[in-house]
């Protein structure tokens, strides 16, 4: 038979409860709930923890019913966002002014603008466990008193990973360290470190090629290299290095290599971009003599869903609570829009237009007005971005952002979002860009997808479509 003192009043489950609140005994997670939860008093007006019942039955502070305050802050008295006998920001500060201290008491004066940075974040609790991560904690306390530089030299030399990646882009964005293509850096890094473990004279090789071909390039093109590129390049490295190791395997040199070499090691192979591109700086610096890399060129992808199954499919995502309304929003771009996911998590918030009582969003060059149920999820979506807690303190500019300061969700997370949810988001577009050839003439399609014209016409062209319809298109 449980006792009183095994039954919380509150929530009334059969556990231990220790508190004495709201007058009865409550449990931990009611306890933990009402800190976590402050709330403007009915009876002082001031945001406070209401852990008390005054004599209307009505939940106030423990000032109005002539009680001591247990839930304040020890340094300032704040209710809100509490951790421990502090709120957020006295237990932020006070880890800022111990982690950055310089040996003399204060701040060192280049992270100053961190201290300030991290000051400034929604909810400073974040802010107080990211501090307390690894290798974070011991970086920052090395650099605040003269151990480490404060450059990315310092960041060059943790290991890559998500949590260095975003600890970089947390200084860039404090203005600690100037700004730089993050994903460029760690490829080079990466490379790096990938040629340390190949045999020494296919590493020169492939560190040669990269050096005069490959990151060249990248440094030119206007935008900063993506998730995607780095991960291609890496994979790029990693395919050459095979090619080479092959070679060596059937004792043939580079420099003896022939057209019959070629064809019988892609008759094997399947990647074949990166190879060809190297194959032909090769030939160009000399190291072999010209080779062809044939390309595999894939069938046109015919229509794998009607345009009613896409969109009962449309209907469905759009009522499905499971999935995220970051996941909804993506899918629905791509099911009805042929939206590419690496092109959706590039919008901006400005994309996004309030006009004639609805939503308008700018795909690629073009203005589309949004139907109503996708008008509210987006609407909604917004708000939440709005409320949203951060780590960090910037205003937001895409919408979709990433957990990584400045930077927008990566297309890999995206598409792996709507692969867990059972959606093949590469069919669907294309399901839906077939569709849409048959009907939109290819300067429209181009304008709307943000494809060349010359792909478009061709996809119209495969499709059935021509230039023919686009008179009856505007008639109508």
């Amino acid at each position: 038979m449980a006792t009183w003192a095994d039954r919380c009043d509150n929530c009334h489950r059969d556990v231990i409860s220790r508190y004495q609140l709201l007058g009865g005994r409550i449990c931990n997670a009611c306890y933990s709930g009402l800190r976590r939860n402050p709330a403007r008093c009915p009876g002082c007006a001031e945001i406070r923890v209401l852990a008390y019942l005054d004599k209307v039955g009505a939940r106030v502070c423990a000032a109005c019913v002539g009680r001591i305050d247990r839930f304040g802050c020890k340094d300032c008295g704040s209710h809100q966002q509490l951790t421990g006998s502090q709120c957020g920001s006295c237990r932020l500060s006070e880890r800022l002014a111990d982690l950055l201290d310089d040996g003399t008491g204060t701040v060192h004066m280049r992270l100053r603008p961190l201290r300030d940075y991290l000051l400034a974040v929604k909810d400073p609790r974040n802010a107080v466990r990211w501090l307390k991560r690894e290798p974070i904690t011991a970086t920052l306390r090395g650099m605040a008193v003269g151990q480490l530089p404060i450059a990315h030299t310092t960041l060059d030399e943790l290991p890559l990973s998500m949590r260095t990646r975003y600890f970089r882009r947390l200084l860039i964005s404090a203005n600690v360290l100037p700004e730089i293509d993050v994903f460029l850096n760690e490829l080079e890094l990466a490379l790096a470190r990938f040629l340390t473990t190949i045999p020494v004279e296919h590493a020169r090789l492939i560190q040669r090629y990269h050096q005069w071909h490959t990151l060249p390039r990248l440094r030119k093109q206007a935008k900063p290299v993506t998730t995607g590129m780095f991960a291609n390049r890496l994979r790029g490295a990693r395919t050459i290095a095979a090619f080479l190791t092959w070679l060596h395997g059937q004792h043939l040199q580079l420099s003896t290599l022939d057209q019959a070499v070629i064809d019988r090691y892609f008759a094997a192979a399947s990647s074949r971009d990166e190879l060809r591109q190297f194959l032909a700086w090769a030939a160009r610096a000399g190291l072999c003599t010209k080779v062809e890399v044939s390309r595999v060129r894939s069938a046109a992808h015919p229509a794998t869903m009607s345009d009613e199954a896409l969109a009962e499919l449309a209907e469905r995502v759009l009522a499905d609570v499971v999935l995220s309304p970051v996941g909804r929003l993506l899918a629905l771009f791509a099911i009805v829009y042929a939206q590419p996911i690496r092109s959706s998590v590039d919008l901006r918030l400005n994309d996004v237009e309030q006009s004639e009582g609805r939503l308008w969003i700018r795909f690629a060059t073009t203005r589309v007005r949004l139907p109503t149920s996708i008008s509210e999820l987006l609407e909604a979506h917004l708000e939440q971005l709005r409320t949203r807690q951060s780590y960090h303190p910037l205003a937001n500019e895409w919408l979709f952002p990433g957990i990584v300061p400045g930077q927008h969700l990566a297309a890999g997370t995206g598409i792996g979002l709507l692969t867990r949810a059972g959606l093949r988001v590469r069919a669907l577009r294309t399901s839906r860009l077939v569709l849409l050839s048959q009907t939109v003439p290819a300067r429209v399609l181009s304008d709307v997808i943000g494809i060349s014209t010359q792909t478009a016409h061709a996809r119209s062209v495969a499709s059935g479509g021509t230039w023919r319809d686009y008179p009856e298109l505007r008639r109508n």
